[in-house]
């Protein structure tokens, strides 16, 4: 079984990732704040912007985006590993012995719904909703470079970044969009992905701790 202060040290884990994002971010905006424009051509002022926003920042959000759902997905699995026997066998496979293909965090959720009862209402369901769409984009930046037409199904990233679009557009927030056919994350994007993280790690190992008692 799993002490409440180790699963807040795996939580820990996640919040410094995204405390090295926020100082990293903080630095990028200073730099876009000290471009000279005015004082050099509009043309070189340009440039400059579209390197530090578009290219920077951009590499800089897809790297941590994509640091914490590992971290999410490790820590998903030190919680089934010690609450669900044969863990890493059933989120492979079926119990009739079928491989799962739905992707890491929908076979770990059917997993963690049939042995710990966990995830059963509307409510936990839209954040899995938003991770499991912010996954399918964090697969398209990690194997395709964040070129949507080279992913391996391009509907589906378009679909995933439209529904994270719509999502974001509820709180004013900016989450992810498509720029010439590039994925291009925003900055609001890894505080929701962080929030919405920690929340299914407590959700489920809550609902493995009961189970087991």
């Amino acid at each position: 079984m799993i002490r409440q202060e180790t699963i807040q040290e795996l939580k820990d884990k996640i919040d410094a990732i995204f405390q090295a994002y926020v100082r990293t971010e903080e630095n990028l905006r200073k730099e876009i704040g000290d471009i000279s424009w005015g004082e050099i051509s509009d043309s070189d002022a340009s440039k400059a912007y579209y390197y530090l926003e578009y290219m920077l920042a951009n590499i800089t959000r897809q790297s941590f985006l994509t640091m914490t759902c590992s971290w999410l997905e490790m820590t998903m699995d030190v919680i089934g590993e010690a609450y669900i026997p044969n863990y890493m066998n059933k989120i492979k496979y079926t119990n009739s012995g079928k491989r799962r293909r739905s992707g890491w965090l929908k076979n770990r959720l059917t997993v963690f719904r049939k042995y710990c009862d966990a995830f059963k209402s509307e409510t936990e369901n839209k954040q899995c909703q938003f991770i499991e769409n912010v996954r399918i984009v964090r697969n398209c930046i990690v194997h395709a470079g964040g070129r949507v037409e080279k992913a391996d199904n391009p509907k589906q990233v378009d679909k995933a970044i439209k529904w994270i679009w719509e999502k974001a557009k509820e709180g004013n927030y900016m989450y992810a969009e498509i720029v010439n056919g590039l994925i291009y994350l925003r900055e609001d994007i890894l505080a929701q992905v962080v929030i919405d993280s920690e929340d299914i790690i407590d959700h489920i190992w809550k609902h493995a701790e009961n189970e087991s008692r």
